[in-house]
């Protein structure tokens, strides 16, 4: 059974969101609701302010993540599937975490 998560984070000055990776399997969805932050994707690099919207397919393979390079905090919203099988890749170490049946298994190299 597939369903949706939604979450409101908090980004102050100099944080990342979370680790860079992508998913194969869930789609992620990011709104910013107040700020700025920058968005990292592949090797590009996007300015997202108060209402901007970004979409990562599933199986998209170019890695993202936010980083708040204001002086301002920057609240945002993430809305993604909480798909029970997903490989979650991440580029810049060489690592991924599978998910099966809803059970996480860290894997130490691609």
């Amino acid at each position: 059974m597939r369903s949706t998560g939604v979450g409101i984070d908090l980004l102050k000055l100099g944080q990342y969101s979370n680790r860079f990776h992508y998913h194969l399997k869930e789609e992620e969805h990011i709104f910013i609701l107040k700020g700025s932050a920058t968005l990292i994707l592949g090797d590009r690099k996007y300015v997202m302010k108060e209402r901007d919207y970004c979409c990562f397919p599933a199986g998209q393979r170019a890695g993202h993540h936010l980083f708040n390079h204001t002086q301002e905090n920057c609240v945002f919203m993430t809305i993604g599937d909480n798909h029970p099988d997903d490989i979650a890749c991440f580029p810049n170490s060489g690592k991924a975490r599978i998910r099966a049946a809803g059970k996480s298994i860290p894997i130490s190299s691609l």
